[in-house]
């Protein structure tokens, strides 16, 4: 018996996962490139409150909602990702699914920036979203 949720027997999707899979694969991709650049890269995409607040790199918002601080962090989210993720695309519908994704993204970078807004470092994003949501199906 595993310890870590892969999959849901009594909710089978009807179709391929397909934006489920395209995230996965952006999160790699993107996780690759943090690997290469190091912490150039990740100061250039992740969200730092001080620099939202003054107006500045809007477009972290979104790109910080792919960032992760190591292994064990992307790997964690990429299992949840995959153990919720189908069955929940499955009931929204795709666009509804990304749309979900993106926004709560963005909701989770706002709630970590208005408690210390002025905060001169990145910040960390959460992964409690989709297990939320599928817990609710």
């Amino acid at each position: 018996m595993s310890m870590i949720p892969l999959a849901d027997a009594s909710r089978r999707p009807k179709r391929f996962p397909v934006v489920t899979a395209a995230i996965i694969l952006l999160n790699a991709i993107i996780f690759l490139f943090e690997l290469l650049g190091g912490e150039p890269f990740v100061k250039q995409w992740s969200v730092i409150p001080a620099d939202i607040v003054s107006g500045q790199h809007w477009v972290t918002i979104i790109s910080a909602m792919f960032m992760h601080g190591g292994w064990m962090h992307i790997i964690g989210n990429m299992v949840f990702l995959k153990a919720f993720g189908p069955e929940i695309e499955d009931a929204m519908g795709r666009l509804r699914f990304l749309a979900f994704y993106l926004l709560s993204g963005v909701a989770a970078s706002l709630a970590q920036i208005v408690p210390c807004p002025i905060q001169p470092f990145p910040i960390s994003g959460l992964v409690v979203r989709l297990p939320a949501l599928w817990a609710l199906l």
